[in-house]
């Protein structure tokens, strides 16, 4: 696996369109990988390894742009899709822009601007519903390689060992091979963290004296601190209501995804919180130097 994560080069098509307005355009050019060569340079180092590969999550996605370039440059290579449960996804991408852009958005304007941003070709962490559509997605994969295989980020949660050892034995590579499960990458938590933090979680005595001071106190960038301080845990949590419109939503995908898979979707469907990432990841597994 190349250092440079998500090259995104399978769909670099879409991504030398991506709209300038996106507050994300800059991170999405400086990372994609444009051309053939520079492509192949990710894996220079490449001598008898039995299996490699590279993860870039849009391939899901843009499977429109993905798979016939896949197809062309590298044959019927052996696929590897993580899914997540869709309306945690969605929630989780949500606060990742939130983090990266400082974006002010609540999670409902977030999804109200999903079809205006899908028609301007913004980057795909805006689209939250329309990620998690995923029996289209996985279907047409599943028509076009022989070689596919589907896990839930749930299972790797609850039984990382398992999972891994199922994904070596796929591969053909060293099952015996350990792995560290335990760090946590890329988190899209918001922090609410500061010097008003401690004071203001929770019920306490400190908050109750502090409050009728407060205004009186505040300087102007301690005053800054408070409105962000509260924008942001109000967008650490969906709103009930919002959970529910988003299950009814990809309810009918996950039934018929379930049924695709051949296994019980049914903890997607039920309302709790679970938060996990997502990724897909395509290999060649030709032997010999290059990318196979």
């Amino acid at each position: 696996m190349p250092a440079h994560k998500e090259p995104m080069f399978m769909v670099s098509e879409v991504y030398e369109k991506l709209n300038t307005n996106d507050p994300r355009y800059h991170i999405s050019e400086e990372h994609t990988i444009f051309t053939l060569d520079n492509y192949e340079k990710l894996f220079e180092n490449v001598t008898d390894e039995i299996a490699i590969g590279e993860a870039s999550t849009p391939y899901l996605y843009h499977h429109k742009y993905s798979i016939p370039k896949i197809k062309r440059l590298l044959g019927d290579v052996k696929i590897i899709i993580f899914l997540r449960n869709p309306v945690d996804r969605a929630f989780s991408a949500y606060k990742h822009f939130v983090k990266e852009t400082g974006d002010t958005d609540s999670f409902e304007q977030f999804l109200n601007k999903e079809n205006v941003r899908v028609s301007e070709n913004w980057d795909i962490l805006t689209f939250p519903k329309g990620l998690g559509f995923y029996y289209n997605q996985v279907k047409a994969f599943q028509n076009n390689f022989s070689r596919v295989r589907i896990y839930l980020l749930d299972d790797l949660y609850a039984d990382p060992d398992e999972i891994l050892f199922d994904i070596y034995s796929f591969l053909e590579v060293d099952t015996s091979f350990k792995c560290n499960t335990s760090t946590k990458h890329n988190k899209s938590d918001i922090s609410d963290k500061g010097l008003l933090g401690p004071i203001l979680a929770g019920d306490n005595i400190l908050k109750d004296m502090a409050r009728p001071v407060l205004r009186f106190l505040l300087t102007e960038g301690g005053t800054t601190r408070l409105v962000t301080y509260l924008k942001n845990k109000n967008k650490k949590n969906m709103k009930p209501k919002t959970r529910k419109y988003m299950l009814e939503l990809f309810k009918e995908d996950i039934l018929k995804l379930q049924e695709l898979l051949h296994r019980d979707l049914s903890m997607w469907l039920k309302f709790c919180f679970v938060i996990i990432p997502s990724s897909l990841v395509f290999w060649s597994i030709e032997s010999g130097s290059g990318i196979g």
